[in-house]
């Protein structure tokens, strides 16, 4: 889960500046960061020549990114679109965000006048309108996108209601009057943080660990009866080359005992019990798979050292990393070191661990 939680943010930026005709400039342009979870696009937002109290309209799509959508363990995310006060220097995100009246290191914000409204189709979407406090919690816009729903991308419009300097407002009062904007910043640059934050995923299948513990308890917890372990250690001894009976114990539940046992006595400087401990580990993962566990679909992140020995990507999914321990099998001309099988167990540790 922690492999998808993150923000993407875009930066609206203003001049507001009276010109001739009691014309007002804006401008604004956002740069998105993506994350595993959401895409944002597109990358710049731009507002051009406007009117004051007018109404400008921007569109915004957020989707499900394609990592997301190919992990067929993942389902549904919740988000956020948060508004922040915007730093002159980056380095002061933090500092602002408790001092926004310092306008030497903060642009003043922009925040108050940008909506965002929803598409409304499903409605699990709740937007914001201008003229809002940006620190209220009722200014949150929120969202959620799920595969199960066949929600997979929410169009979001953000409007710039352009404000007016105190003393030069129409009398429509349009903009309300806490909103109107001090006239000694006139030719001033605003600005607003927006940052479209992964607040909840959901899972489609819901992981559970199974540690060599777990395993080698089996008849203390009784999850599983002997003659359901016996028949997933007969699919696994068949489908896999390194265990059980090639790694020399019986295939039955008194075999993985003995395995899970032996591993944990030996000393992991010897290479022959560095390959033991990973023989464990993997009969354990190919254990996780066979109960349900875990998922062949499942994606896990992998180490530089991981990925460069077994030739895998990060993350990557079960099945691709229980391919790439098979291929490592001598009868395919590799003959693996202590340092390799040690790899190859810290990864099926983590992977056993995970839930």
């Amino acid at each position: 889960m922690e492999n998808f939680f993150g923000e993407k943010k875009f930066v609206a930026v203003a001049v507001l500046g009276f010109a001739f005709f009691a014309s007002m400039d804006v401008s604004a342009r956002g740069d998105v960061h993506i994350n595993d979870a959401l895409s944002v696009t597109p990358s710049h937002l731009s507002y051009g020549t406007v009117f004051p109290e007018e109404v400008l309209f921007q569109n915004i799509l957020i989707t499900l990114s394609s990592s997301f959508l190919q992990n067929n363990s993942l389902d549904d995310v919740e988000y956020s679109i948060k508004q922040k006060v915007k730093p002159r220097d980056p380095k002061d995100a933090s500092y602002c965000q408790d001092h926004p009246s310092d306008l030497t290191r903060c642009y003043p914000t922009l925040c108050p006048y940008l909506s965002k409204e929803s598409d409304g189709n499903p409605k699990n979407d709740t937007g914001v309108a201008a003229f809002h406090d940006p620190s209220a919690s009722s200014s949150i816009a929120v969202g959620r996108l799920a595969k199960s729903d066949n929600d997979l991308q929410d169009p979001w419009v953000v409007d710039l209601h352009v404000p007016c300097f105190k003393g030069q407002c129409a009398q429509d009062n349009v903009v309300p009057q806490a909103y109107e904007v001090n006239p000694a910043l006139e030719g001033e640059v605003f600005g607003c943080d927006l940052q479209v934050v992964v607040d909840r995923i959901s899972f489609s299948h819901r992981e559970q660990e199974g540690t060599i513990g777990f395993w080698k308890n089996w008849n203390k917890h009784k999850t599983y009866t002997q003659a359901q372990i016996n028949g997933w250690l007969g699919v696994i001894n068949t489908a896999s080359g390194w265990v059980l009976a090639e790694a020399g114990y019986s295939v039955n539940t008194t075999g993985m005992v003995n395995l899970i046992s032996d591993s944990n006595s030996c000393s992991g400087s010897q290479r022959s019990c560095a390959k033991k401990k990973f023989l464990a580990q993997y009969l354990v993962t190919r254990l996780n798979v066979e109960s349900g566990r875990k998922l062949l679909t499942y994606s896990y992140s992998l180490n530089s050292s991981q990925r460069s020995y077994l030739g895998l990507t990060n993350p990557d999914a079960l099945s691709d990393i229980i391919s790439a321990f098979e291929s490592k099998l001598p009868d395919n001309g590799t003959n693996p070191t202590r340092a390799q099988f040690l790899l190859m167990k810290d990864l099926c540790d983590t992977i056993n661990n995970t839930g």
